[in-house]
């Protein structure tokens, strides 16, 4: 008799053999093994590892965990023992500007490290040797990431704030300035003059898949046997600004001149609230990387939030074509929310996830579910939602839990909460269509993220399959706003 695996009282061993007998309950308990209440508990300072006198700007553990290296504004890179917290090596890198990304690279015993720095300038040491191997000043802005994957060892990829990516193959000589092609992505033709690469990852399962992010609210991913290395941009490219920097003006916003990157090269990923935004707040790309698996992308945005994206979500994705395409914050959508929304009738649309909507919660979700309410009663709506996560981690196929959360969500309405309801308010539908408070919310939702026409149209069809609900005072009054709003072009 094996335990309730929806309760706390299990051990670690009867879950494992439980899997080994059970494949239907093997996603269940990778997800409560992955973080547990005792892991999290344990978690603590073991030691503080002293060595650079400036700020530690990145970390980097070797391929089997046994070396941990830093890099700092002390312009040294050392390379620790980090289970007896002693330095192995420190090495001074040569660099005139602080250290921001230092890597490995592959299959090289750990005796070749890649740095890339303030100074503008890439270096290759190999720590047998007293002089770096390899030395690049192609950039003309900081470098801010060094990327590599453990299947290719001869390569890696940088990312600077001229808003150039750059490819480096350590097998072949390299000389700056010259007819070399080693320009991957030049943002600045694509997006503008004052384009910079913030980081760079590389997926470790099909590594001709390039992520890159930059000062705007875009993940760019690259399948990079498409694209056609290129030149780097002349130097009289580069010029002061009014602020003190450095911005490139050749051939800015007009494409590369090459024609490198051919349609269908690229994919853009971006959080759907933020295309909202009035823009009168910057957004940063400060790090991405991608699942051991490389199926997900983790985005950090600088002054935002953490992102996880489905990169093989194909439904999720819109295409951008040669005519329509001006710049990506004027995307034009194949699919329009509305036909998601009517496919909600659709029995063999949303069948299955119908069938599988728990309407009867378990006891513990039950009163895990009543002390949200209670939260979201007492307008505590962070507690609220995070008694919903619980509950949803418990149950993840009730629909009256995503349909309490994205109430929840939209009454916090921090940012991006209104888009974490639209989405709640979708996963409502496909399990329960006849959710009435879900259908108006949605439209609600589509509204506040100022894509009028879409709400229009939700609630339009709201109305056809609740007629009782038409003349509904907030009906009405969302009718209107949406009225006034789509009169005033105030729509995306």
């Amino acid at each position: 008799m094996f335990p309730n695996i929806q309760k706390k009282d299990y051990r670690v061993l009867d879950l494992i053999r439980q899997r080994e007998i059970q494949d239907s309950v093997t996603h269940i308990i990778l997800q409560k093994l992955h973080v547990t209440e005792n892991l999290i508990s344990r978690l603590g300072l073991e030691k503080e590892l002293n060595g650079h006198s400036g700020c530690v700007n990145c970390l980097e553990w070797n391929e089997t965990g046994q070396v941990l290296a830093s890099a700092s504004d002390d312009k040294d890179i050392i390379l620790w023992d980090p289970f007896r917290y002693e330095k192995k090596l420190v090495l001074h890198s040569g660099h005139r500007g602080n250290i921001f990304s230092v890597k490995f690279m592959p299959k090289s015993n750990d005796s070749v490290l890649v740095s890339g720095a303030a100074d503008c300038r890439i270096r290759v040491h190999d720590l047998t040797l007293s002089e770096p191997i390899f030395t690049c000043k192609c950039h003309k802005q900081r470098i801010k990431r060094i990327a590599t994957v453990p299947s290719i060892p001869f390569l890696f990829w940088s990312a600077g704030e001229d808003g150039l990516f750059l490819q480096y193959d350590i097998r072949t000589p390299h000389v700056c300035k010259s007819n070399d092609h080693s320009v991957l992505v030049n943002l600045v033709y694509h997006t503008g003059c004052y384009a910079e690469g913030k980081c760079i990852a590389v997926n470790p399962r099909k590594p001709e898949l390039i992520a890159i992010g930059a000062n705007d609210a875009y993940i760019r991913m690259y399948d990079r046997r498409m694209i056609k290395l290129s030149q780097v941009p002349p130097s009289p490219s580069i010029h002061d600004n009014s602020n003190g920097g450095n911005i490139s003006t050749y051939r800015a916003g007009k494409g590369d001149p090459d024609d490198n990157i051919p349609l269908g090269s690229a994919q853009y990923f971006i959080a759907g609230h933020l295309r909202s935004r009035d823009g009168t707040r910057s957004i940063t790309t400060t790090y991405l990387t991608f699942s051991d698996d490389g199926n997900e992308l983790l985005v950090n945005m600088g002054g935002e939030q953490i992102y996880l994206f489905d990169i093989n979500d194909s439904n999720s994705s819109k295409k951008i074509f040669g005519s329509s395409w001006r710049s990506p914050g004027s995307i034009e959508q194949d699919q329009r929310l509305d036909e998601y929304y009517m496919k909600q009738n659709d029995v063999d649309e949303t069948g299955d996830f119908v069938d599988k909507n728990v309407k009867i919660l378990p006891p513990h979700v039950e009163e895990i579910k009543r002390l949200a309410n209670e939260g979201f009663e007492q307008q505590k709506y962070s507690l609220a939602i995070n008694l919903y996560n619980k509950a949803i981690s418990n149950c993840p196929t009730a629909a009256v839990l995503f349909a309490n959360r994205a109430a929840a969500y939209m009454k916090r309405a921090w940012d991006g909460d209104i888009y974490a309801a639209l989405r709640d308010c979708k996963t409502t539908l496909l399990l329960d269509p006849e959710h009435v408070k879900a259908h108006f919310r949605l439209a609600r939702c589509l509204f506040d993220l100022n894509r009028s026409i879409e709400a229009d149209k939700v609630l339009k069809s709201f109305k056809q399959k609740f007629p009782e609900y038409a003349s509904n005072s907030a009906c009405r009054a969302l009718k209107m706003d949406i009225k006034e709003a789509i009169d005033a072009g105030n729509t995306i």
